[in-house]
């Protein structure tokens, strides 16, 4: 189905997401690395394009993982763009992740 990178890519998205620390999926303003731009940059060399990362991120969604909402993106302007959070579902994931290594 996938290869490896892309599975390596799809766990990293979710440890990005749940290294940001609090859940801003209440909050007006959030930050940029919860963004597809943010994701795409702070994840760095590793992923090729925002095309590449929307695969992921639709991916995951589907998956049950993460949800979006749009949000007021800090630093880039006044229009509101989608902002991606872990699901309790994924939050669940990253734990269990986390104690298998």
């Amino acid at each position: 189905l996938y290869n490896e990178h892309f599975i390596e890519h799809y766990n990293e998205v979710m440890i990005h997401l749940n290294q940001l620390g609090s859940d801003y999926s209440k909050a007006w303003d959030v930050p940029y690395e919860l963004c597809e731009a943010g994701i795409t940059e702070s994840l760095g060399v590793k992923i090729s394009s925002r095309g590449y990362i929307n695969k992921i991120l639709n991916e995951l969604q589907d998956d049950g993982l993460i949800f979006f909402e749009k949000k007021h993106i800090i630093g880039v302007g006044t229009s509101r763009r989608k902002a991606y959070f872990l699901t309790a579902l994924g939050k669940d994931k990253i734990k269990e992740e986390i104690n298998n290594e």
